[in-house]
């Protein structure tokens, strides 16, 4: 860059539009960091946080992407991406986290469920998360930097990111799970009679004998009441002697209960579960007394549906055999109700709308009649459980679909922001901004692009960018003295033009040159540039501020 870079300027006099201050219309560049839907990584939450790649810290020869947190918050980018309806989809990076240590650390989730995986060490490991595509084929995958507690300083790297979509089959066979806790025990529990007191149950031989008998009639009544919709391909029955003591309190209408999503008992099924398939696990214990109802259906653990019996002693005592049969049965079809009502709507008809539609109710196996009608969706001819609820999917593999993805939103806050540096042969001046529209607007006035002259931090101790409308010029300082005796000399005063940085790792080297009106002032990180200006017989005037790498 050493072509006109010593010329003495006497006068300027310019007819064209840079002589009233370089300030071009410039295209309203949004600071908002909001979410757009583009495939670029989009801010969602913010801060005093910064995202960038970065070349130097690789996985694999791959860069990273890294969410730096400068403070404790959580802080998160996503993208939308288009793919194919209704899919199944899998997320992952791999990651690692370096500062305070957190619950989470570097992470990927489904923005819709926030549910992923998260690794908080300094060792690289991919993790990952299961996204199910929309009826339009959109998803929407994250990566965050989270935290709890309040500590939450530190860089997350993300590496090797990668789509890919889940391949499988469609089936009707069902693999079931139950699960048989003779042994029950809360502490301190609130009673369904209104008392608090330690509570504890215990099922006897005879009763856990009843309760095998009446789950053992269960693949040929759901076969047969199915029409052989649903067709049984395993039914495990496991009785455990362990004390159960990972209750939760749900509600006022039920006690407590086995939550499939508490940590603990969460560990439990995960035990009994193993590597196999199951579409439907089934929990049944002796709550009676703490649980306000006998059973709860609809819900599910990760892939099956899960449903629980609370009070089967109520049950046996009731209708003995038959009564159990017949009340699984009843939690097991408020699974397929929801997933009726999820997967073809116009099929759904409430569980519990038996006595409305016309069944009476059959104390030995409650609403046989009704159940057999829901399931073969016959009711009114046409409702009940919709043929699409029996079906399950059994993956077969994964296949890749995307790989890389390291773009990121202009608008996200790198951390890092490149300063353009122009020439204009007529005055001699060297100008400097962030603003590449302000760029490309001079360039197009006749100035010539000479790259980039530095990398600024996006925060730091301030730089004044100041217009002198008479000379044609521009000064950069960071001494608020030296600004505003400019302003009271006539300059025009054109806000904070970047930052320096306050950890001072690149300086930028300024000179002044005596002789000239106008680009009097040159700043430089090139010391060989510096040194060269002064022997030429510009004043060497230190250092101004500070760049990054």
């Amino acid at each position: 860059m050493k072509h006109n870079l010593f010329r003495t300027i006497t006068a300027l006099v310019c007819t064209m539009a840079i002589a009233t201050g370089i300030l071009m219309p410039k295209m309203e560049v949004q600071a908002e960091k909001e979410w757009t839907e583009d495939t670029a990584w989009n801010v969602i939450t913010g801060g005093n946080s910064l995202c960038y790649t970065d070349d130097s810290v690789t996985y694999n020869g791959k860069p990273s992407i890294v969410i730096e947190n400068t403070e404790a918050i959580c802080y998160a980018i996503r993208r939308l991406m288009e793919v194919e309806p209704n899919s199944t989809y899998y997320f992952s990076a791999m990651v690692k986290y370096e500062g305070d240590q957190t619950d989470y650390g570097a992470g990927v989730a489904d923005d819709s469920t926030s549910q992923g995986e998260s690794n908080n060490t300094s060792e690289w490991k991919r993790v990952e998360c299961k996204l199910t595509a929309t009826e339009e084929g959109l998803i929407i995958p994250k990566l965050r930097n989270d935290t709890r507690g309040g500590n939450g300083k530190g860089k997350a790297y993300f590496s090797d990111i990668r789509l890919e979509k889940e391949e499988s089959l469609e089936t009707n066979e069902w693999n079931f799970l139950v699960l048989i806790f003779r042994n029950a025990k809360v502490d301190n529990a609130k009673t369904y009679y209104g008392d608090v007191r330690d509570w504890e149950s215990s099922m006897t031989d005879e009763e856990v004998q009843l309760t095998i008998d009446a789950v053992n009639t269960l693949p040929n009544l759901f076969e047969t009441m199915s029409e052989g919709k649903m067709q049984v391909e395993d039914f495990d029955i496991i009785t455990i002697d362990k004390t159960l003591t990972e209750l939760t309190y749900l509600s006022d209408e039920l006690l407590y209960g086995m939550e499939p999503y508490d940590a603990d008992f969460s560990e439990i099924l995960d035990s009994y579960i193993g590597n196999k398939i199951y579409d439907q696990i089934i929990c049944i214990a002796d709550l009676e007394g703490v649980s306000g109802v006998g059973g709860l259906g609809g819900s599910t653990y990760k892939d099956a549906q899960f449903c629980q019996m609370t009070s089967i002693s109520w049950f046996i005592n009731k209708a003995g055999t038959t009564g159990v049969a017949g009340a699984v049965v009843h939690e097991v079809l408020h699974g397929l109700e929801s997933r009726t009502k999820a997967r073809d709507p116009e099929k759904y008809v409430g569980l519990h709308d038996g006595e409305i539609n016309g069944y009476e109710y059959d104390e030995e196996y409650e609403y046989l009649e009704w159940y057999q009608t829901y399931m073969r969706c016959e009711v009114q001819g046409h409702l009940g459980v919709s043929p699409k609820a029996y079906i399950n999917k059994r993956v077969t593999g994964r296949t890749l679909v995307k790989s890389g993805m390291m773009e990121l939103d202009s608008r996200i806050d790198s951390g890092r922001t490149e300063m353009f540096r122009l020439y204009n042969p007529n005055s001699g001046e060297h100008f400097y901004t962030k603003d590449s529209n302000e760029k490309n607007s001079l360039v197009a006035y006749g100035w010539k692009y000479e790259g980039v002259g530095w990398t600024a931090p996006s925060s730091g101790d301030a730089v004044y960018r100041l217009y002198n409308a008479n000379a044609g010029d521009h000064h950069y300082t960071m001494d608020e003295n030296e600004k505003n005796a400019l302003v009271n000399l006539g300059w025009k005063y054109e806000g904070i033009g970047w930052y320096s940085d306050t950890n001072k790792s690149i300086p930028l080297y300024r000179q002044y040159n005596p002789n000239a009106k106008a680009g009097s002032h040159n700043y430089t990180t090139d010391r060989n540039e510096a040194t060269a200006l002064v022997s030429y017989g510009w004043k060497d005037e230190g250092i101004a501020w500070y760049g990054v790498n």
